[in-house]
C-alpha cells in the first residue's frame, strides 16, 4: 500500500506533465481529440467562442430559370426579365388595354367595340378580297405611299443602309477576331441558341432584323391582296416609321459625338507675343489668335453647319420652283437646264468637303434633305386639309 506521500509526489507530477501540455496562450488544448478549459472556467457546451467553428456549407451554383438561360439582351432575356418584373409587365398590359378599348369602344360609347375592332375588322377585310374594290394594280402602294410620305421612305432606306454596312462590318470584324464562344450564362446548359452567344441576339440589331423584316413582309401582303385601299397604307408604312426614327436616332448621336470629340481634340492656336510687348502688357503666355476665318472655321463653329443647310435650302428652293413654272406651263423645251441646281448642289458639297471633311458634310447634307422633306409635307398636308 503506497503511502501518502507517494501519492502526493505521483499528483505532483501529473499536474506537471498536463501543463507541460497546455498551449503558450493558456487557453485550451487538445488531448485523445478531447478540449480543456482554463482552470476554474467551465467549459459551456452552448457558447460559440468556445467551440471548433463547423465547416462552412457548399454553396451550389444557383440554376438559371427557362428564360435566364439566355444571351443577356436578347428577346427571350428580355420577355423573362418582364415575367419576373409583374409590376412592369401589368403596367404595360394595363397601358396597352386602355388605349384599345378607348380608341376602339369611340371612347367608351360603343362596349362592342372591344370584340368587333379586333375580329370585326380582320373579317371584313377578308370578306373584301374577292370584291377587289377599286381593281388596283400590285404596285399601287409603290406610287402611293412617296407621294404621301417621301420623309418616311428616304430616312427608312437610309436608315437601312446604315445599318446593314454596320451589321456586315461586325461580320467581318468577328471573321478576322473571334472571340470567346464560352456559355454567357453561369450553369446554362448547352442547347438550341441556350448558353452561347449568337450573331445578332441583343435586342438592338434584333430590333432593326424585325422591323425590316415586318416591312418587308407588309408590303408583299398588301401588294398581292385584292382589298387595296389608300387607308391601308397605315400598315405599310407602320414599320417603316419606326426604321426611319431608329435611322434618324443613329444621326443625331453620330452628330453628338463627333462634337464632342473634335472639342476634346481640338486646340486653340496661340499667337506669338514679342518679349517687349509681353512685358509692357503684363503677359508672360502666348494669346489665343483671333482671326476671324479661324474663330468662323474651328472644328467647334456651327457657321459651317448652318451655313450649309441654308445655302442648300435656298438652292433646293430655286430648283422646285423651276420645275413647278416648267410643269404648270407645260414648257419643256430646253429642259437640260434644270440640270444647273443639282450641280450647284454638288458643288457646294465638294467646297464644304475641302473645308471640314466628307463625314460632315454627309451629316449635313442628311440635316438638310430632313428639312426639305419636313417642309414638303407641312406644305402638303395643309393642301390636303383645305
Amino acid at each position: 500500500m503506497k503511502s501518502i506521500e507517494t501519492l502526493r509526489h505521483e499528483h505532483d507530477a501529473v499536474l506537471f506533465v498536463l501543463d507541460s501540455l497546455e498551449p503558450a496562450d493558456g487557453t485550451t488544448s487538445e488531448i485523445d481529440g478531447e478540449e480543456t478549459f482554463d482552470e476554474g472556467e467551465p467549459a459551456l457546451v452552448d457558447e460559440p467562442r468556445r467551440l471548433k467553428p463547423r465547416p462552412a456549407p457548399v454553396m451550389r451554383p444557383a440554376v438559371p430559370g427557362l428564360l435566364e438561360r439566355y444571351q443577356p439582351g436578347s428577346l427571350p432575356s428580355v420577355v423573362g426579365y418582364l415575367l419576373r418584373n409583374p409590376i412592369v409587365l401589368g403596367t404595360g398590359a394595363a397601358l396597352a388595354a386602355l388605349i384599345y378599348v378607348a380608341l376602339y369602344t369611340s371612347m367608351f360609347t360603343n362596349i362592342n367595340g372591344i370584340g368587333t375592332g379586333l375580329f370585326g375588322s380582320i373579317g371584313y377585310w377578308l370578306a373584301q378580297q374577292d370584291v377587289r374594290r377599286g381593281d388596283q394594280p400590285w404596285f399601287y402602294y409603290f406610287l402611293l405611299i412617296p407621294v404621301y410620305e417621301p420623309l418616311i421612305i428616304f430616312f427608312t432606306f437610309t436608315g437601312l443602309v446604315y445599318f446593314a454596312g454596320k451589321g456586315v462590318g461586325a461580320l467581318r470584324a468577328r471573321r478576322y477576331q473571334p472571340r470567346e464562344r464560352g456559355p454567357v450564362v453561369a450553369g446554362a446548359t448547352s442547347g438550341w441558341n441556350v448558353g452561347k452567344v449568337v450573331d445578332f441576339a441583343e435586342f438592338r440589331p434584333f430590333l432593326v432584323l424585325f422591323l425590316a423584316f415586318w416591312f418587308l413582309g407588309a408590303i408583299g401582303l398588301y401588294s398581292w391582296a385584292g382589298e387595296k385601299m389608300p387607308w391601308l397604307q397605315i400598315h405599310i408604312v407602320q414599320p417603316m416609321a419606326f426604321l426611319a426614327a431608329l435611322g434618324l436616332g443613329q444621326l443625331i448621336k453620330s452628330m453628338i459625338r463627333n462634337r464632342r470629340y473634335r472639342a476634346d481634340m481640338y486646340v486653340e492656336p496661340m499667337d506669338e507675343v514679342a518679349p517687349g510687348n509681353g512685358a509692357r502688357r503684363g503677359l508672360d503666355a502666348p494669346i489665343p489668335a483671333a482671326s476671324p476665318w479661324g474663330v468662323l472655321s474651328k472644328p467647334t463653329s456651327w457657321v459651317p453647319f448652318f451655313s450649309f443647310v441654308i445655302l442648300f435650302l435656298v438652292i433646293s428652293t430655286f430648283w422646285a420652283m423651276s420645275i413647278t413654272h416648267r410643269v404648270v406651263n407645260n414648257d419643256y423645251d430646253n429642259w437640260w437646264q434644270l440640270l444647273i441646281w443639282p450641280a450647284l448642289l454638288l458643288l457646294l458639297s465638294a467646297a464644304y468637303w475641302s473645308l471640314v471633311g466628307g463625314g460632315r458634310v454627309l451629316r449635313y447634307v442628311l440635316v438638310a434633305v430632313l428639312c426639305i422633306l419636313s417642309i414638303y409635307g407641312i406644305r402638303s398636308a395643309i393642301q390636303f386639309h383645305l
